[in-house]
């Protein structure tokens, strides 16, 4: 085993220690003297003195030049209507009545008076106002078919539609204070007073239209037929027309009919009495009835239901029965 020898370590020399560095001496900074300021000393500022502010003198108040009083004219006196004349009717005239018609007569033979003098018609004095009801329910009064049972005389008629027929009443009839011998039976429903009013028309009017002078007691849209007349004489009597199954005038496959009768008395009274019947579908609906003087301009309805207050009624009064008290 060899052993070897370590070679001799070789000290090593520092190297020679530099000399210490000296910082040069800092110069030492001085601040310079600071210059004192001082601040002048501040002017005072003084107001210039004020001068004495003399007030304007204050003008003087405006005042306001005094507005004339504005005084309305004077009110004009209220305008008074002249007081209207009061308008009169002038008196109705009495009903026109005929001129008597003269009786040709032949010229007097030589030596012989004159058998026959003209004939003056009758005419009463109007009658004066009356204090009965003008209608009345009648007492033992009811439709019923017109027979020679009781002495009455009936006579058939036959009215086509829209149809009419003078005929002779039996006796003087007090018609508003003229007597009537003849009046015209109209297939409509209707007397017509003045023997000459021939219409035939088939409107249904109410009554105070004034068309005429007539005796509605069924004026209505009919279609015409057999109508009777009955006639009776003595304490009774009257003269009496009497619409029987008498069948509206209409299109429709359901054909109604109607009963009604009306009667007249010499003091002019009137009574309507209605049997089985019915209305009319939507063709002829409706029906009047009452009494209408067109010279007089009276108008009277029968006031009882099913009539309205124009004598209209859109129900067949079935069994019933009306009296006009003549005025």
């Amino acid at each position: 085993m060899i052993i070897g020898l370590a070679a001799p370590t070789v000290a090593p020399t520092a190297a020679p220690t530099a000399a210490p560095r000296t910082k040069a001496p800092r110069a030492m900074m001085t601040k310079a003297p600071t210059a004192t300021f001082t601040k002048a000393p501040r002017a005072m500022m003084t107001k210039a003195p004020t001068a004495a502010a003399t007030a304007a003198p204050t003008p003087a108040p405006r005042t306001k030049a005094p507005r004339a009083m504005m005084t309305k004219a004077p009110t004009p006196a209220p305008r008074t209507k002249a007081p209207r004349a009061m308008m009169t009717k002038a008196p109705t005239a009495a009903a026109p009545t005929r001129s008597p018609r003269a009786m040709r007569t032949k010229a007097p033979t030589a030596g012989l008076s004159p058998i026959n003098s003209p004939k003056v018609p009758r005419t009463r004095a109007p009658t004066e106002a009356s204090t009965l009801p003008l209608w009345v329910n009648p007492d033992n009064s009811e439709f019923s078919a017109l027979s020679t049972d009781d002495g009455t005389d009936v006579e058939t008629i036959t009215l086509r539609n829209d149809d009419i027929a003078v005929v002779n009443i039996g006796f003087a009839y007090n018609w508003f204070g003229n007597d009537l011998t003849q009046l015209v039976i109209q297939s409509n429903g209707q007397l017509h007073m003045d023997p000459t009013n021939y219409s035939t028309s088939p409107s249904v009017v109410q009554i105070s239209d004034f068309s005429g002078s007539r005796i509605a007691f069924a004026n209505g849209d009919l279609g015409g037929g057999a109508v009777k007349v009955g006639r009776k004489s003595g304490a009774d009597e009257s003269f009496k027309v009497s619409f029987e199954n008498i069948q509206w005038f209409t299109r429709s496959a359901e054909i109604n009919v109607i009963n009604v009768q009306v009667e007249l008395f010499p003091n002019g009274d009137i009574i309507f009495c209605y049997g089985s019947g019915e209305m009319d579908g939507p063709t002829n609906a409706r029906m009047v009835a009452g009494v209408e003087n067109f010279d007089l301009g009276k108008a009277f309805e029968i006031p009882d239901y099913p009539f309205d207050s124009f004598g209209i009624t859109f129900e067949w009064p079935t069994d019933s029965c009306w009296k006009f008290q003549m005025p």
